[in-house]
């Protein structure tokens, strides 16, 4: 019996002490507040699973947004974000985009090309990147993640994630990106709302 107890003690400890240190934002694009939303569409009308696309004389996806101020309120020091993208046709080109805006009358971008990690067009790959934050940014300041295409064409996204984390190797802002990862499950819960 103390085995399992000491056990289930240090589980708990565990779990309290990692609780502080991250947090987790998910969003599939299927809540019912999202829909007819500018963009947001369905690969099949009228089902339940949509998606964040540009297409259709849509430049942009719909836009998440975060307040940077509450992120670092809270002691966040980066963002770790991971989505499906798909590129609809061969010829869709497009942009994931992870910004800072605007950060000392600039704007901090990451920026992964999606023409280069998802090689191939109609099949969902798993994009991941990396966020540092900076120590300080002027007030009213935004974290935005959404999907550009300049030409128009149809890219989605779908099964956003955002691990928020207070451990940072670095000081000042900089960039990581890493390109294909392996498919991750779904984790977390929503701790933001999306605007």
């Amino acid at each position: 019996m103390k085995p399992f107890f000491l056990c289930t003690l240090l589980i708990f400890l565990f779990t309290i002490g990692c609780k502080d240190k991250k947090e987790f934002y998910f969003n599939d694009f299927d809540a019912d507040s999202l829909r007819n939303r500018p963009g947001i569409c369905n690969l099949i009308s009228d089902t339940a699973n949509r998606f964040a696309c540009t297409g259709n004389n849509q430049e942009f996806s719909y836009t998440v947004t975060f307040d940077f101020a509450q992120l670092r309120e809270k002691g966040f020091r980066k963002a770790r974000v991971s989505a499906s993208v798909m590129r609809h046709r061969p010829e869709s080109t497009g942009k994931l985009i992870v910004s800072l805006e605007p950060v000392f009358n600039e704007q901090l971008y990451l920026i992964n090309e999606l023409i280069y990690s998802t090689p191939l067009a109609g099949k969902w790959y798993t994009v991941k990147e990396v966020i540092f934050f900076p120590d300080k940014a002027p007030e009213g300041t935004v974290m935005k993640i959404y999907l550009w295409s300049e030409d128009k064409r149809r890219i989605m996204k779908n099964d956003l994630k955002i691990e928020f984390d207070k451990k940072s190797a670095y000081n000042n802002y900089s960039i990581s990106i890493s390109r294909i990862l392996p498919l991750i499950g779904d984790s977390g819960k929503g701790i933001y709302s999306s605007n």
